[in-house]
């Protein structure tokens, strides 16, 4: 069995054993819950640095087997990881990665002052003056608490190369659904949606309506190629 945090939740896995038809999910000694999956969310009055123990016990046309041995682990909220800021047009933009269930907001902090949150993997920062070096912390904060920060630094410029970017009146966020993982593109300054065409053209607006390099953006379209394809997985292991 493999264990992992997984944002607001503990993440369970396990190999099916010939015929089982349903697993009891213990943690901690007591009974958790009785599923027919072989992946479990442990999403119940979970407690930062709390220490949880699980163990499997596979069912049988309602029969029970012996339980598996225990895994445990201490509890941590994911916290964002791979955080790039990119500088040009006046504006530095923060991205990161970030995985798990039960996210309620990333928030930044700029220089000890909070500035903006987030559901997304990116935020844009305009409020800046050209050549002045920022500070930034992000954390992620879930149903059961909140994550370690990680920081980064950078200069705000202006592109000195005018091909790499695009000015425009708005800058566009993207939002997944990962239950109808389409790619849509909204306007931060007033909810509306950029394009609701195909995945192509909404990358294509996105790049558009945004003073966001190339390189930051070819990032944020790999970051979402991932989401998607760990998506196509998860929905595979299901049915």
């Amino acid at each position: 069995m493999s264990i992992e945090n997984f944002g607001g939740s503990i993440r369970l896995e396990w190999n099916e054993p010939n015929g089982a038809t349903e697993y009891i999910v213990y943690r901690n000694g007591g009974v958790l819950d009785q599923i027919p999956s072989l992946i479990y969310f442990d999403m119940n009055d979970l407690v930062s640095n709390g220490e949880y123990c699980y163990s499997i016990q596979a069912l049988y046309d309602g029969d029970p087997t012996f339980e598996s041995n225990e895994f445990c682990l201490s509890y941590q909220p994911n916290a964002p990881n791979n955080l790039d800021l990119y500088s040009g047009n006046r504006i530095i933009s923060l991205s990161w990665d970030l995985y798990g269930t039960g996210l309620v907001s990333t928030n930044i902090i700029r220089d000890g002052q909070f500035i903006g949150e987030t559901t997304e993997f990116m935020f844009v920062d305009s409020d800046v003056l050209e050549g002045n070096n920022y500070c930034y912390e992000v954390y992620s904060i879930y149903q059961f608490g909140e994550s370690e920060s990680v920081s980064i630094c950078g200069a705000a410029t202006y592109s000195s190369n005018p091909s790499n970017y695009i000015e425009s009146n708005t800058s566009s966020i993207f939002t997944m659904d990962l239950e109808y993982p389409i790619t849509e593109i909204y306007s931060p300054n007033n909810g509306d949606m950029v394009n609701s065409g195909n995945m192509l053209d909404r990358y294509l607006s996105y790049f558009l309506h945004s003073f966001i390099s190339l390189d930051s953006l070819n990032k944020i379209l790999l970051r979402n190629l991932k989401i998607f394809l760990n998506f196509l997985e998860e929905s595979k292991e299901r049915i």
